[in-house]
């Protein structure tokens, strides 16, 4: 039986969005999508209940993603570097 995947860094991929199926890496505790094209988030990815490290520095969310607020585990979210309006800034 392979090990699961605990660590995933796509970093810089030019990556616009992630499949669905994302939500199936249940085990990972770290993901770094730093430097994509990324302005929004599967619904899956409140599945990822052991994930405590996430990185989206660098992408393009104008909108916060809420599934974010429903992620227990999560101790360390880095957000810098996307285009967030004043408005929304002053809601997250």
């Amino acid at each position: 039986v392979p090990a699961p995947l605990k660590s995933l860094t796509i970093k810089s991929c030019g990556l616009k969005e992630l499949p669905e199926e994302f939500g199936m890496l249940t085990s990972l505790s770290e993901l770094n999508l730093a430097g994509n094209r990324l302005s929004a988030l599967p619904h899956s990815f409140v599945d990822l209940m052991s994930l405590k490290r996430l990185n989206l520095d660098q992408n393009e969310f104008k909108k916060f993603p809420d599934v974010i607020g429903s992620m227990k585990r999560l101790s360390h979210l880095s957000i810098d570097g996307n285009s967030f309006s004043e408005e929304e800034k002053a809601r997250i």
